[in-house]
């Protein structure tokens, strides 16, 4: 029969055979997504600061020019 018949779940990343795991990736997948993420993350919160320590550092300039006249 057909209900007889269990599927091999494996992971969408690497293959890996999944036993009692809900999700559609292994445990491995999971950390190295997680700290990947952790990294980009850290990129774009450098690059978003820098940003807006240079509009910062360009409005103060501004302010400083149009006060001293």
């Amino acid at each position: 029969m057909m209900s007889d018949v269990i599927k091999e779940r494996r992971c969408k990343f690497c293959g890996k055979l999944l036993i009692n795991e809900k999700m559609p990736f292994c445990r491995r997948c999971k950390l190295e997504g997680r700290n990947k993420v952790g990294q980009v993350g850290g990129i774009v919160a450098g690059i978003f600061t820098t940003v807006l320590s240079a509009k910062a550092l360009a409005g103060d300039k501004e302010n400083d020019d149009s006060s001293s006249v």
